[in-house]
């Protein structure tokens, strides 16, 4: 009757250990995470104002799923049109650097040249 018990309580300390090692590798991952995006925007308040738009993403996803019961592919993007959030108007304004380099500009120019041709754009000066 004792082995049963023993049998039993190693199988929870088992389980216990791997839900453990789960946390732990998630908070691995998430600190290598962040540290790699620290890196590459080289500035800590930029860092973590991308981890907050990520956090808001994941969050919106969760409330979807609580409300909802499914759980739908969120984007940044998809976050914000959600939100009603809308242009107030249909235009944009485009600077050309007449100082940048060549190579940019010619196709610049000529993507926008399409894009007037093609209907896409207005051209307002």
């Amino acid at each position: 009757m004792g082995w049963i018990i023993r049998v039993l309580c190693r199988f929870l300390l088992g389980i216990l250990r791997m839900f453990w090692r789960l946390v732990w590798t998630l908070i691995f991952f998430i600190l290598i995470t962040f540290g790699i995006l620290w890196y590459v925007t080289g500035n800590l308040s930029a860092t973590l104002n991308q981890v907050s738009k990520v956090v808001q993403v994941g969050q919106a996803g969760w409330d979807q799923w609580q409300e909802t019961g499914k759980l739908q592919g969120l984007s940044q993007t998809d976050h914000h049109q959600d939100s009603g959030a809308k242009w107030s108007k249909a235009q944009a304004t485009i600077y050309i650097d007449p100082q940048m380099d060549a190579t940019f500009q010619r196709p610049t120019l000529k993507l926008l040249l399409t894009g007037i041709r093609q209907g896409l754009l207005t051209l307002s000066l």
